[in-house]
């Protein structure tokens, strides 16, 4: 019990905490990687294409601007390096003789497969790391802001959080996003410990470059000046300050370069995404965002992070306020910004999870609940108690991505029920059909359209995938879905797993 007791390290854990955190690496990594390749060759993430053609593009044409700026372009350019190691690779083996060789499509969002399945394992390959690194990452800013155990049972927190290993099977920005912040919080923290001038702009550096990774990780540059606040041995208003804030956009345009230089381009679409989030002049099922989110991670197996998390921010800003005021500003920025947008995904969040791991952290180990024998064997308790729930939670999630996809289920019943040379209307999540088998009709909701506008088109089947219950469909969208099942006939429900998630549908209707 003496290992969750005063701020001594135990001797027994100083001389095994590389064994420790190398396992809790190790179990990190095994949960990350188990089941990645769920779907391959069919790709049924829809952001997974957006990421990676570009990233070919850059190899096959040798331009680096993207041309792709829903995201900043730091992880693309990462992308295309190991991609130059991926074909390589290839090459060495005989499969591929030049760049030209590499499959790149131009419309991803309407990439349904590819025929070189390993090039987006290599990408998820590359997220599982950089998701496992930022479990490294936790455990280091633990351990320089708290304590040894801290560091070491806050990583053990983040290592088995399902929602962190869901998403680390992805091609995706969100676990290198992740990972950045943390890294900027921890030069961020040296600055408040050493106030030496190269902190101020490698932080601001980093700042820069997580923003440059996603957009919505932008809150964390606000740790350059409450850095400096924070420090107090030094004036506000200093050079060091100033070199640090200048160093943010610096960072940026680091990593999206083509911010700068082909700026209309770069504006458009991110006003394209700000009403993509904002929705100005359309309602959706979804009233209330913030109410959304926390229905969300409170209800599942991420919910002992979050409330543990919760107790700890307010446990550490009474009796750590400086500690407390450093590590709750960029999570209580970012919830902020989540909860005024219309359209919502759970993974919004995920950046600022690492830090209510810190925070459940920091309370179970120097919190009001360890002190004393019988209150220490209580907090063992709960602490595996938590360990093992989370523990459960990602291997289902994991299970579930080695399971068929509902995808799969739906292509399969198409293929032995409709007859081939029939048109076959889709949503955006929609199956990932042969269109020289079945002609496709395209949309980005079922709803968009009415029967008389898919009869035109000559569609004989409408087949509605989870994107019928995505909580970012409208109002209109929602109504006029409800009449298309009213005037079609329902001849199938499929019923499976769906990106790691459980009973997701697709519906299949037939329009006579």
């Amino acid at each position: 019990m003496k290992a969750l007791r005063g701020n001594n390290v135990p001797e027994w854990i100083a001389k095994t905490r590389y064994v420790v955190i190398g396992g809790i690496l190790v179990l990190a990594l095994i949960l990350r990687v188990w089941g990645i390749r769920f779907g391959l060759p069919y790709l049924y993430h829809p952001d997974e294409g957006y990421l990676v053609m570009p990233a070919l593009r850059i190899l096959q044409t040798g331009d680096p601007n993207t041309h792709a700026f829903s995201y900043g372009t730091t992880h693309f350019y990462l992308l295309s390096l190991l991609y130059a190691l991926y074909f390589l690779y290839r090459a060495r083996m005989g499969l591929w003789t030049t760049v030209a060789d590499i499959p790149v499509f131009e419309h991803s969002a309407a990439l349904i497969s590819y025929p070189v399945p390993g090039v987006f394992l290599v990408g998820r390959l590359l997220t599982a790391l950089l998701s496992t690194l930022t479990v490294l990452m936790v455990y280091v800013l633990g351990r320089r802001i708290w304590s040894e155990r801290t560091g070491l049972l806050a990583a053990g927190l983040l290592a088995v959080f399902p929602m962190a290993v869901l998403d680390a099977h992805f091609v995706t920005t969100d676990s290198p996003a992740t990972l950045m912040a943390l890294v900027t919080a921890y030069a961020a923290w040296r600055i408040v410990e050493t106030g030496e001038s190269w902190l101020y702009m490698a932080t601001g550096l980093l700042a820069g470059l997580a923003a440059s990774t996603k957009y919505a990780v932008l809150p964390i540059a606000l740790l350059v000046p409450l850095a400096h606040a924070l420090r107090q041995q030094t004036p506000f208003w200093h050079r060091h300050l100033l070199l640090g804030v200048l160093a943010i956009p610096m960072g940026f345009l680091l990593g999206t370069p083509y911010a700068l230089l082909s700026a209309p381009e770069f504006l458009n679409t991110l006003a394209y995404v700000i009403r993509q989030y904002a929705r100005p002049g359309e309602i959706t099922v979804t009233s209330n965002a913030l109410a959304w989110h926390m229905s969300f991670w409170l209800k599942g197996f991420n919910a002992p992070v979050l409330i543990l998390g919760v107790l700890g921010a307010l446990w550490t800003m009474v009796r750590q306020p400086r500690k407390g005021f450093f590590l709750l500003t960029f999570p209580l920025v970012l919830w902020s910004l989540i909860a005024q947008q219309v359209t919502v995904y759970a993974r919004s969040g995920l950046p600022t999870m690492p830090f209510f791991a810190l925070f459940a952290a920091a309370l179970l180990v120097h919190g009001p609940l360890n002190r004393g024998h019988f209150k220490c064997m209580a907090l063992m308790t709960l602490v595996i108690v938590v360990l093992v729930i989370m523990f459960i939670g990602s291997t289902y999630h994991d299970i579930l991505l080695t399971q068929e996809d509902v995808h799969t289920k739906a292509l399969k019943w198409v293929q032995a029920n409709i007859q081939p040379g029939t048109a076959i209307a889709v949503d955006r999540l929609g199956l990932p059909v042969p269109p020289d088998v079945w002609p496709i009709v395209r949309t980005l909701h079922l709803g968009d359209h009415d029967t008389d506008w898919y009869r035109a088109q000559g569609v004989r089947y409408l087949i509605a995938s989870p994107m019928a219950e995505s909580p970012n469909r409208t109002v209109q969208q929602d109504q006029a879905f409800a009449q298309l099942r009213a005037e079609a006939t329902l001849v199938a429900t499929i019923q499976g797993p769906f990106l790691g998630w459980p009973d997701y549908h697709f519906w299949v209707f037939h329009l006579e």
